[in-house]
This record gives structure tokens, sequence and C-alpha cells, in this order.
């Protein structure tokens, strides 16, 4: 069994994974973790570049100013081999198990103290966000399906890991909509 290693943060890690599959801005990051990997990793503008600056202090990232006429010239940073390294000794270590937080589940947990209207509504209302997430990931599977057929066959680079983690993104936000609709409908149950 590796040794676990603490050559960066869990985030720092989630950056070092998006860096060594390409070069990528702050702003670019933060683009990324909103759209394409919120189901399962986020942080806002301010938590990616200190950790940025952190990455590229010990060697793990560097960056290279690109001029953009008529706007303002942005970072771009990209993974150093030192980088990858640490990244795959990471990768290889047993996976951490910790504990979930979900404040979903703790409201609902603790539905008795509340309306159950209320609580049925704001399960409705989660539901159909939670249905446009699954909208919104079902296309990046087809884009990816469709623009990378082949590197899905086997796990040979970024597009099967993508698509993997894709694939429960999809399941597991299909089944928590499901859940919330059955709830809601159990706390305010139809009149006959």
């Amino acid at each position: 069994m590796a040794k676990p290693t603490k050559a960066a943060s869990t985030l720092g890690y989630a950056l070092l994974g998006l860096l060594a599959r390409e070069p990528l801005s702050g702003y670019d990051i933060a683009l990324i973790m909103k759209e394409r990997i919120r189901y399962f990793w986020s942080a806002q503008h301010s938590q990616i570049y200190p950790e940025l600056a952190k990455l590229e202090e010990d060697g793990l990232v560097a960056h290279e100013v690109e001029k953009t006429p008529g706007r303002p010239d942005k970072k771009v940073f990209a993974i150093t081999r030192r980088g990858r390294g640490v990244l795959a000794r990471w990768v290889e270590e047993p996976f951490a198990r910790s504990p979930p937080r979900d404040e979903t589940l703790l409201k609902v947990y603790c539905g008795m103290a509340g309306d159950p209207k209320v609580l049925a509504l704001n399960l409705d209302e989660y539901a159909t966000e939670l249905e446009a997430v699954v909208d919104a990931l079902e296309a990046n599977r087809k884009m990816l399906e469709t623009k990378f057929p082949r590197e899905l066959e086997s796990a040979k680079g970024g597009p099967f890991f993508g698509w993997a983690t894709l694939n429960l993104g999809i399941d597991t936000t299909r089944a928590r909509a499901k859940w919330a609709r059955s709830i809601a409908r159990r706390l305010v149950p139809k009149q006959r």
C-alpha cells in the first residue's frame, strides 16, 4: 500500500488534474468547475488563485502570460513534470473515506420540526434543479461519446476518465431527483 503524500491540498490536486488535461487560466478553471465538474467538485475564484500560487511556488505548475489585444494580460497555467508525478502518486493512493455532509438530507432528517408543505415545495424545487443538471450532464456525455468514441473504448487519456465520472454524476443526480420527488409526494399526499 502506498504511503499517502500531502504535496498539495485536495483542491490543489483538483487543479493539477484539470491542468493535466490542458493549460488553463484561473478563470477557465473556475468556469470548468462551474459547468463541467460541478457534480463532484467546485471552488470559488477566491480559492483558486491562492492555490495556483502555492502550486507554482512548489514547482507543480508554471504560468505564461498571454497577451490579449484590448484586454488585460492573463496567466495561463500548465502542470510541470514534477506536478504530473505528484498527481500520479496521489491518484494511486487508496481512496480517502470522507464523512458525507449533505444539508438537503440533514433538513429532511429534521423535517418533523418544519411545515411538511414547505419542505415538499423545497424538495420539488430541488428536484427540478437536479433534472436540469442531468440534462446538461447528458448533453456533455453525448458530446464526449460523439467526439471521442475510440478513446472511450479503453482507459486511455482524459476523455475516458471524464466520461467515467460523468456517468456516476448522471446516475446519482437522477436518483436524487427521483428521491426528492417521491418524498415531496409523501409529505403532501393528493386529496382523493
